[in-house]
Formats: structure tokens, sequence, C-alpha cells
């Protein structure tokens, strides 16, 4: 295993997977405290440890002490494992404020968000609002011009219907002025 760890951790050197090849290294040192081999185990571990500072891998530096502190364990080194324990610890409580940190700016985000989201939401409603009341406006125009309209087609009605009227009664009495005077006196009479 220890041979198939090492080939991978040469692999992923040259791809340049720093995470990756911490963890291939977290198992070898795990099997190398497996097979006894405490010391060399113990110092991959605190390379890894090295390591993983420098890359600014919180999470792979506490893994790496929590092992540590299992193998000094092993080695029956309890004032090491006992200070390693404590600082994977403190590890731990970064890495829980951190994740809490992330937490509260991905709530701030979505609150802004939603406040923003809220924000537009109201302001379209203001502006349909609005347009619903230039609507309504221009529709309680367009109904008064059609009343209007409609009164005026309905007194051009009268007007015509009046013209009529007037015109058969016109007719009318030009045929009794017709039918009792003679054709001149009712010329004259006209």
């Amino acid at each position: 295993a220890n041979y198939f760890l090492r080939e991978a951790i040469e692999t992923f050197s040259r791809l340049g997977e720093n995470n990756t090849i911490l963890q291939l290294k977290m198992d070898y040192a795990g099997n190398l405290a497996e097979i006894g081999q405490i010391d060399a185990a113990i110092k991959q571990l605190k390379a890894i440890d090295e390591e993983a500072e420098k890359n600014q891998f919180l999470y792979m530096r506490e893994r790496a002490n929590r092992y540590l502190a299992d193998v000094y364990q092993m080695k029956s080194d309890y004032k090491n494992a006992l200070e390693t324990y404590k600082l994977t610890v403190v590890l731990t409580d970064s890495i829980k404020r951190e994740e809490n940190q992330r937490e509260i700016i991905r709530q701030e985000y979505r609150y802004s968000y939603e406040k923003q989201a809220l924000a537009d939401s109201l302001e379209f409603a203001q502006k349909e609002a609005m347009n619903n009341l230039e609507i309504e406006k221009r529709d309680a125009n367009l109904a008064k011009q059609r009343i209007g309209l409609a009164a005026s087609g309905g007194g051009l009605i009268l007007l015509l219907l009046l013209a009529i009227s007037i015109r058969k009664g016109k007719k009318r009495s030009d045929e009794l002025l017709h039918n009792i005077l003679p054709e001149e006196v009712a010329a004259e009479l006209k």
C-alpha cells in the first residue's frame, strides 16, 4: 500500500494538487504508524502540518494534528499527545469560527438579496399601480368621449328626424294649399 501511496504522491505532485498530496501523505503516515514505524509517522505528520500551515489548509492541519495526537498516544508519549490534542481543539474551533463567519456572510448576502428583491417587487407593484391608474383614466376619458359622441349622434339623428318631419309637413302644407287655392295664389303665398 505504501508503494502505491508514494506513486500517487509523485503523480499528484506533478499535477500540483496540494490538498490531495497532503491527504495521501497523511494516509502514508497512518500506514507507517500501523506497521510500527512510529517515529517516521510522527516526522511525516509534522511535515504535513507545516505544509498545511504554509498553504493555509486549516482543515488539513486539524486532521494531521489529530492523527499526530493518536500516534503520540500509540508511542505512550502522553505529554506530546495532550499538547497536540490541545492544538487540534484550537484548530477545530478556528475551523468552526471560519465556517460560522462564512455562514454569517451567506446570511447577510441572502438578507441583502431578499431585501433588494422586496424593494424591486414593491417598485414594480407601484409602477403597475401607476400604469393601471393611467389606464383607468384613459378608459374614463374614452367613456366620456363615447358618451359625447353618442349624444352628438343622437342630436344629429333628432335634427335629421326634425328636418324630415318639417319637410313632410311642408310638403303636406303645399299639397293643401294647392288643393284649396288656385296655383297662382298658392305660389304667391309660398
